[in-house]
């Protein structure tokens, strides 16, 4: 359940070259790219970019110089350190689309002359590694410094901005029984008791333990909060989920879904440490509960966890659910 982000990258190359007498310069050359970025597990991702990029290569003398256009292709796996710095370790392939001459003239009237010649490599291989800093929200500086593995006469360092365009969020699960995004239970049959939402049918609902204070200890003693982004957001925000579960006729519980979650606090959920993961496996460990009984009798049923959580720092604050879901209670028989 973790986001994929599309991102626009303007950026620079910083080229280090070196001439026939092994005297170096550096030269500057712009770029442009777009890149997908996908969340694999905690704190660890991979971006693939495509971009057009021009590049300096090594020179015959410090006036006239090689500018090569390319079509580069890159794959950057990369690792979160913490709320605003990736470190990203990666390859890229090269295609040389143009290989070009710089003459420069010292009369306006002639001007810089560009002559196109062709290159020994029209193709090549690079390894990179770098850092990538959070700027504001949606925007991202990334350093890379690489080097090519062909030919070792030049060395490269990038300097772009990532600026996500769009994200494709959650894909919640599709029940007729929840409005996802209003996160309410209206269909007749369901009813609330202590925080758990159950079938009308069933005469005792199931429990856990000795009820809801110590079902949200067991919550706020198990779930691992990892950093977010921005430290503001730390007690300030309340992230609501409705997880629908099913327990056995022994009381023992399991994640069916995720059946709603505010669509405006989706970007939190992902940048708070892909916390639905994270309380799925908590609540897939915890211990029987009471199971639900109809007519005394101990019965499979499916129910509806609502938990309105609070982060605080490294940890979570749960809230009671009635400040997070609304249902249709049963009404009573006269």
């Amino acid at each position: 359940i973790t986001p994929v982000n599309f991102a626009l990258s303007p950026g620079c190359n910083i080229s280090k070259l070196k001439n026939d007498s092994s005297e170096t310069t550096n030269v500057f050359y712009p770029l442009i790219g777009i890149s997908i970025t996908k969340g694999i597990i905690k704190g660890i991702g991979i971006n693939i970019a495509a971009q057009y990029s021009y590049r300096g290569a090594n020179h015959i003398s410090p006036i006239y110089k090689f500018r090569n256009s390319y079509i580069d292709f890159q794959i950057t796996p990369q690792i979160r350190l913490n709320s605003f710095l990736n470190f990203q370790i990666g390859g890229q392939y090269s295609q040389l689309l143009k290989s070009q001459l710089i003459i420069p003239s010292f009369n306006p009237i002639i001007g810089t002359r560009k002559e196109n010649i062709i290159s020994k490599y029209n193709s090549q291989f690079e390894c990179f590694t770098g850092f990538s800093f959070l700027l504001q929200k949606d925007v991202n500086l990334n350093f890379k410094y690489s080097i090519p593995l062909k030919s070792m006469d030049y060395k490269n360092f990038q300097i772009a901005l990532n600026i996500i365009l769009h994200k494709e969020y959650f894909k919640w699960k599709d029940t007729s029984r929840a409005n996802i995004y209003g996160m309410k239970i209206n269909k007749n049959g369901y009813i609330e008791e202590n925080g758990i939402i159950y079938p009308a049918t069933v005469n005792s609902p199931p429990k856990f333990r000795d009820g809801l204070a110590n079902l949200y200890q067991y919550f706020e003693e198990n779930i691992r909060v990892y950093p977010i982004i921005y430290y503001n957001d730390y007690g300030n925000i309340n992230i609501p989920f409705l997880f629908e579960l099913k327990i056995d006729t022994i009381g023992k519980v399991s994640v069916v879904g995720l059946a709603g979650a505010s669509p405006s606090e989706q970007d939190i959920l992902f940048r708070s440490g892909h916390l639905p993961d994270n309380i799925e496996k908590v609540i897939n460990a915890m211990p029987l509960w009471s199971p639900a009984l109809i007519n005394g009798k101990a019965t499979d049923i499916t129910f509806y966890l609502p938990l309105n959580i609070k982060l605080d720092m490294n940890k979570i604050i749960l809230l009671p659910s009635k400040y997070m879901i609304s249902y249709k209670k049963r009404k009573k028989n006269k």
